[in-house]
């Protein structure tokens, strides 16, 4: 550790050196829900884990995510609260699947979830300031566990921000670069060491000791010649100049074991087995990239499945469209029609036309033509509108807006 840094790091700590956003930072630690962070971290790990090529042509089981994998070692002995933490995720992965995916590692995801089981609301809408200043108990398996990743975590009595801000600045990273030492750091001098503070609450209330991040002076570290390297990829990008301990994990005990997926249906290629996904879907108990995945190994019966399912697009508009994006990509020729009569009945035009555009299968633009032809003139210009985005589509229907 050095006073003049005023940072929780040793001579052999690993540093990494990163641009981050801190007004982005501030905002997700006070006004956006612990939940949605966390929604939006898994559907970042599902998009990785399950939708590659290699991963489907292994038949990975979906037990394999590393998000439940990692939700298995931090709550697998807290069933309450792995369950609390399931439903406030769920609530919010419609939202996530909106605003898209976040990427954190595993020390910033245990301080979500710790910040989140802190909350003395259980309705998944707190912030993660206001899980922290609410300070509920935590499991004591869930304090050890949460520990493993960081040890600030594993105190009852500790001070429950920094981590959870930690994470927030982890989640708010423009570019990351590479990892002086801390002796280098100190040799660039006392003017490296950035006046402001980084900590919403004031640095003066955080120990150095639990202290895992220092905002540096950006202009000063650019000056410094043995920083050089470290910034080359850095320089690029706009943003606050900081400096973080890389956590480890402080355990190799084989995590628990995954609970099966009460949403993954035994039949993929049924009517019950496409209903089961779109609900599950639609409630945020699982993510398009998981959904996909599933479909997509279940073969031709689980796609013409969802193909029916998708018509339904009144009692599951978002199963619906992700439903329709999955059969778009897989470009058969016998689920043209379907997707050309989803285009007709989706609440969401463009997202329908999206789906049509991913097609590959040369009956689209043609079909698509046809069925605009036989319905209303007035409906025209909006469809035409809405296929806009996609040249080849566009081309085959624009000269209906002259007919």
């Amino acid at each position: 550790m050095d006073g003049q840094l005023l940072f929780g790091a040793g001579d052999d700590t690993e540093l990494e050196l990163a641009i981050v956003d801190l007004r982005v930072a501030r905002a997700l630690w006070e006004g956006v829900p612990t939940a949605r962070l966390l929604a939006r971290i898994r559907l970042d790990r599902d998009e990785h884990d399950l939708v590659g090529i290699v991963d489907r042509a292994s038949g990975l089981d979906l037990a394999s995510s590393t998000w439940d994998k990692l939700m298995a070692r931090l709550l697998g002995q807290a069933p309450a609260a792995h369950e609390r933490v399931k439903r406030a995720v769920a609530r919010h992965g419609r939202a996530a699947s909106d605003e898209g995916p976040m990427v954190a590692n595993d020390s910033s995801i245990a301080a979500l979830v710790h910040v989140l089981l802190s909350a003395t609301e259980t309705d998944g809408d707190s912030s993660p300031a206001e899980g922290a200043a609410d300070r509920a108990a935590l499991d004591g398996a869930v304090l050890r566990a949460c520990g493993q990743l960081d040890e600030r975590l594993g105190a009852a009595g500790a001070d429950r921000r920094a981590a959870a801000f930690e994470a927030c600045l982890h989640l708010a990273t423009i570019a990351t670069g590479g990892g002086p030492s801390l002796a280098t750091l100190v040799a660039c001098g006392p003017a490296i060491a950035s006046a402001a503070p980084l900590y919403p609450w004031g640095d003066e209330e955080v120990p150095i000791a639990d202290r895992r991040a220092r905002l540096l002076d950006r202009p000063a570290a650019e000056r410094a010649p043995s920083l050089v390297r470290e910034l080359a990829v850095l320089g690029a990008h706009h943003g606050a100049l900081v400096t973080f301990v890389r956590l480890e994990p402080r355990s190799t005990h084989e995590p628990q074991p995954v609970p099966p997926s009460s949403w993954l249906p035994s039949d993929l290629g049924s009517v019950e087995a496409a209903s089961r996904l779109a609900a599950a879907l639609e409630r945020g108990a699982t993510t398009a990239p998981r959904a996909r995945s599933v479909i997509l190994r279940g073969g031709d019966p689980a796609l013409d499945a969802i193909g029916a399912e998708m018509l339904d697009a009144a009692a599951h508009p978002f199963a619906s469209a992700v439903f329709a994006d999955i059969l778009g990509r897989a470009s058969r020729e016998r689920d043209v029609v379907r997707l050309v009569s989803y285009f007709a009945i989706a609440p969401d035009v463009a997202t329908a036309a999206h789906a049509l555009a991913t097609s590959t299968a040369p009956e689209v633009p043609s079909m698509l033509r046809a069925w605009l032809e036989s319905i209303l003139p007035a409906d025209v210009p909006r469809c035409v509108a809405a296929l806009a985005p996609y040249p080849h589509l566009y081309a085959a229907v624009k000269p209906l807006l002259t007919v």
